[in-house]
């Protein structure tokens, strides 16, 4: 370099007389557009900081919530809250500093809806940690949106990454360029040598410089790569390793030198080499693959890894090898493989506990009908052998044994669809009529009630298909349960049609009567619960009904929701088809309701 200057200078001298306007003209636009180019420089490798800066919160924050779902604990929320407090200065300030650069400003535009809607995902997993439990947050982590969000800010980074390491490298070539022709013309105007010294001696200081300066930022960049959390490498199109930083050693379990020259499929487990070759090819057509592999360790142990790899172009456009980025989520899938263990072995418990009460239930119906038979056939007295007080007991044989077959009856309804022996027998079934043979048969419930059933039912309402023994089942258990608990007013039976179809879409079952607490609106789907414990007393019942409801609904692909005011009433809804007729129904409130065989 010092050699070539001083020829440079030299040169100039000769030239001196005849360039000398040209020379200071010159020298001042060339000072200028260093002077510019700096700037940019700056300016871009700020920009690049700032992104870098934005994707490692963006990590951490995510990080952060896996650490409070796992744990529960509130130590780990600390990134998370000092990311939402900061998005929005760090938003600001990457507008203004992309503010003239379009395609930049294009990627941030992308970015920042995608940033935003996946801290309002992590806080929907971090409420439904708080609210609902482990469980509940697990679902929606499983779900795989905020994965696919993460992969696609996580791409929108790279491209920024890569775009902005192409500029500076664009940049630097331009800078590199000004100063050997700012060079040149100063060595051509040798009018004045003492001048001429001093102005090539300042020129060459201001070219070091910079030359020192963005040497230094490439030593800084590659310190931070070498200690970067992630695995980070670069391969040859040979896929030989070039470059590795600590963390990608220390994953393998090599030094960083010892992995220069090896072929990556050492570091692969030979099962899942096929994986990242899938991969490989994707990235050569692509520019970008993805996959997860076991990777064998130094000391042949495995481990579980994410990896991507990222196409490198010369400035030819020419392949001239690839990155390979690496997370260990070892601790992924082992938490994995056991929530999928525990589940299978409480789905098999569940159906053992099914196929226990439903064989059990089977086995104690036939003594129990044999108890309230005879009990049936001894209170007829023929013989009259039989005292007053002796007919009251046998009485209660037969009520309570009665209780007792319903209780029995009801484990079975509920054990036999969770053990699956349900089947659906599918016909065409016209509601309407169906409503009203079930109010027909549950008359006697309000004979000596001051309470009106009634149907609202739109005009022209089609037959649809649903299996019409359980459907019946489940207007009995509503309907009955809406009379049970009404002692003055009315029980309306309410049916909304599809607008295009013509057939039901949601049926409402809305009563005058008790109502039912808000904290127990969930619970009285519960096998043996009711709205409180004073309810059992007062009007009986076992409290299997609603349980047996939400299952036969379950099972032939109906919702059942429950709105209620205590001492206002209650409505049931049946929801037949999703997104149909779905809006809040006010507590006893009919359209043209018709009084029905009451």
């Amino acid at each position: 370099m010092k050699s070539g200057t001083e020829r440079k200078i030299h040169l100039g001298f000769g030239a001196a007389l005849l360039f000398v306007g040209i020379v200071s003209w010159c020298s001042y636009r060339s000072t200028t557009r260093l002077a510019a180019a700096a700037q940019r420089l700056d300016a871009a490798h700020l920009t690049k900081t700032k992104f870098e800066a934005l994707f490692s919160d963006i990590t951490d924050a995510e990080s952060s919530q896996r650490g409070y779902l796992i744990t529960g604990s509130e130590a780990y929320l600390a990134p998370y809250h000092e990311t939402l407090k900061g998005i929005d200065d760090q938003f600001d300030e990457l507008e203004r500093l992309t503010r003239d650069h379009p395609g930049l400003r294009r990627h941030l535009e992308q970015l920042k809806p995608l940033i935003e809607a996946r801290l309002s995902r992590l806080g929907d997993t971090l409420r439904a940690r708080n609210e609902k439990g482990f469980e509940a947050a697990l679902v929606m982590v499983q779900s795989g949106q905020g994965k696919e969000a993460m992969d696609r800010i996580r791409r929108e980074m790279e491209q920024v990454i890569l775009e902005e390491e192409a500029s500076l490298s664009q940049k630097q070539s331009e800078a590199e360029i000004t100063a050997q022709t700012t060079l040149w013309l100063v060595a051509g105007g040798g009018l004045l040598a003492t001048v001429l010294v001093v102005i090539a001696g300042f020129l060459v200081h201001r070219d070091f410089q910079e030359r020192t300066r963005l040497a230094q930022e490439l030593q800084e960049r590659n310190t931070v790569l070498q200690n970067a959390v992630e695995g980070i490498s670069r391969l040859d199109d040979q896929g030989r390793y070039v470059s590795v930083n600590m963390a990608y050693a220390q994953f393998t379990g090599y030094e960083p030198n010892e992995m220069i020259g090896m072929d990556w499929t050492k570091t692969v487990h030979p099962d899942d080499l096929e994986k990242v070759r899938t991969a490989y090819q994707t990235m050569l057509h692509q520019g970008k693959g993805e996959a997860e592999a076991r990777g064998i360790r130094r000391d042949g142990s495995v481990f579980y890894k994410a990896v991507t790899l990222v196409r490198l172009l010369d400035r030819g456009n020419r392949p001239a090898g690839h990155y390979f980025f690496m997370k260990d989520i070892t601790d992924r899938k082992q938490a994995e493989q056991a929530l999928l263990k525990a589940k299978e072995a409480a789905e098999k418990a569940s159906q053992v506990k099914s196929r226990f009460l439903a064989n059990m239930s089977h086995e104690l119906r036939t003594p129990l009908n044999s108890v309230i038979g005879f009990a049936n056939i001894l209170m007829k007295n023929k013989e009259k052998h039989f005292a007053d007080r002796d007919l009251q007991y046998l009485e209660r044989i037969r009520d309570n044994g009665l209780h007792l077959l319903e209780l029995v009856n009801g484990v079975l309804d509920i054990s036999q669809v969770e053990a699956g022996k349900t089947h659906l027998e599918i016909t065409r079934v016209s509601l309407d009529s169906l409503i009203r043979e079930v109010l027909a048969t549950l008359e006697g419930q309000t004979r000596n009630k001051d309470v009106s059933m009634r149907l609202d039912s739109p005009d022209g309402l089609r037959p649809f298909e649903t299996d019409e023994r359980k459907l019946r089942q489940v207007l009995v258990n509503l309907i009955s349960n809406a009379a049970k608990f009404t002692k003055k007013g009315s029980v309306t039976v309410r049916v909304l049609a599809g607008p295009e179809t013509g057939e039901p879409a949601r049926l409402d079952v809305i009563d005058t009567g008790i109502g039912i607490p808000q904290e127990r609106l969930e619970a009285i789907f519960e096998a043996f619960e009711q709205a409180d414990r004073d309810t059992g007393r007062r009007f009986g019942g076992s409290g299997l009904g609603l349980t047996i409801t939400r299952s036969l609904c379950r099972l032939m692909g109906y919702r059942l929701e429950v709105s209620s005011e205590v001492e206002n009433g209650s409505t049931f809804s049946v929801i037949f088809s999703p997104g149909i007729g779905e809006r809040e129904t006010p507590i006893g409130v009919g359209r043209g309701e018709k009084d029905v065989l009451v």
